[in-house]
């Protein structure tokens, strides 16, 4: 038979093991409700984050595949500027190294791209995929996001769900693009 000393030392040892898993969870749900000025407001990504995402669907992207997708869409006046995210967007893919394979390179034209730039830029940057879309309803679909969809100074992230969901400017494409991407293909076990 069991002591009495022995009863105690038991509800005493179960108190503190269930202790040791509760305790960090109150804590955490009064910080939450009471404190929330305590909670970190900031993010690791580069990119700017796109809340809610908007589904490839929406434009009317048709896409083969699950795998990361840079999107850069062709302005009309593409300039130098405009030229440089395709070359951002090839940069990154092959600084990926052996997760290449990983992300694909999109470029989304509409029915008045400058058919002539087009080949020039498939020539110059190969292996990326061509999608034509309708220029007013993507710009609509995108204009609580950016101020012009085909302003040339926009690379869009897509997920392998066909979620677009981080876009970055000709100012922090590269580097920085590539951060993210190495860090979500890190932790991404789907594309």
């Amino acid at each position: 038979m069991i002591s009495d000393v022995e009863v105690k030392k038991n509800r005493k040892s179960l108190i503190l093991m269930f202790s040791i898993g509760l305790v960090p969870v109150l804590v955490a749900y009064v910080v939450y409700v009471f404190f929330p000025q305590l909670l970190p407001t900031t993010t690791t990504n580069q990119g700017e984050l796109i809340s809610p995402s908007i589904s490839h669907e929406q434009i009317g992207l048709t896409i083969e595949g699950h795998q990361w997708s840079l999107v850069v869409p062709l302005a009309d006046n593409c300039n130098e500027g405009c030229e440089k995210l395709f070359y951002y967007a090839r940069q990154v893919n092959v600084a990926l190294g052996k997760e290449t394979k990983r992300v694909k390179r999109i470029m989304v034209t509409t029915q008045s791209s400058d058919a002539a730039l087009i080949r020039t830029l498939k020539k110059k940057y190969p292996d990326m995929d061509l999608f034509e879309v309708d220029k007013s309803h993507a710009t609509n679909v995108f204009s609580d996001v950016v101020d012009n969809f085909f302003s040339g100074e926009y690379i869009f992230l897509m997920d392998p769900n066909g979620n677009i969901m981080m876009y970055y400017t000709t100012e922090n494409a590269g580097h920085s693009m590539l951060k993210d991407i190495k860090f979500l293909l890190k932790v991404s076990n789907i594309g």
